[in-house]
């Protein structure tokens, strides 16, 4: 179950415009080190505080939050969210779903506390 108050946060931020959209990654960096955008995923940890290292593993407290075994999914403890919902979200970035109709999704079929 999602933590309390993210739920909101997350969905404003897919719905504002401000982050640009990637695949297969938490987050995508340029050649040049410059974020070219980020998958649904990705804009949570970012919005929760999360900073990203040059190889876009997501840190809070200089500890990561992303899952070891499966490298575009967040940390099951950390995030609140199960493998299998941040699957299905991955599986939506992935497939080009837009952020606001992930927001829609996220809306009316994730939980928080």
């Amino acid at each position: 179950m999602l933590k309390r108050g993210w739920k909101s946060r997350w969905i404003a931020a897919l719905r504002s415009g401000k982050y640009k959209q990637a695949q297969s990654v938490l987050m995508k960096r340029s050649d040049t080190g410059k974020i070219k955008g980020y998958c649904c995923l990705g804009v949570l940890a970012r919005v929760e505080g999360a900073r990203f290292d040059q190889s876009g593993r997501p840190h809070v407290g200089g500890v990561s939050v992303k899952q070891i075994n499966n490298d575009e999914l967040l940390d099951e403890a950390w995030s609140g969210l199960s493998y299998n919902i941040q699957d299905t979200l991955a599986r939506m970035n992935d497939d080009g779903m837009s952020f606001k109709k992930i927001a829609t999704w996220i809306k009316k079929n994730v939980k928080a506390k």
